[in-house]
């Protein structure tokens, strides 16, 4: 079949703070959760969205060590850093050679780890995080057109 579509495979991503490149994801998932209120209709319960919220997890490799710039900027003023996380999904095999990336603008990690390394290691976290779904930016996806 000419539009059979594969699995899609090679992914690559980085993590952003203040323009520079902090860390290189080796793993992301990201949802988006809808919050809902319930309300009567007659005797039927009847649900209408409310709000939604953003959240993952991921597994990152540093490529600084973000600690001590995030100690003397943010934290020690009590200021919440916002990261923002690029993602691509680029695969040989896709439909037409096509792309599927994402920008996460406005991202905020559940905790910021101070320290984490092993001799002869590639430093490795992996941290949860919160973003709000409007700051996100879809830049190509992966679909035929036909």
């Amino acid at each position: 079949m000419a539009n059979e579509r594969q699995p899609l495979v090679g992914t690559w991503g980085r993590v952003w703070l203040d323009g520079t490149e902090v860390a290189k994801i080796q793993s992301i998932t990201a949802d988006v959760t809808n919050n809902f209120e319930n309300y009567y209709e007659g005797a039927d319960v009847q649900r209408v969205k409310v709000s939604q919220q953003g959240s993952g997890t991921l597994t990152l490799q540093e490529v600084y060590n973000t600690a001590a710039y995030l100690l003397d900027k943010y934290l020690a003023k009590g200021e919440e850093p916002h990261f923002v996380i690029e993602t691509n999904l680029s695969d040989p095999s896709a439909y037409n050679k096509q792309q599927e990336a994402y920008t996460i603008n406005h991202v905020s990690f559940d905790s910021i780890p101070f320290l984490n390394l092993s001799k002869g290691a590639v430093v490795t976290r992996e941290l949860s995080f919160a973003f709000p779904p409007s700051k996100v930016q879809k830049n190509a996806e992966v679909f035929p057109e036909d």
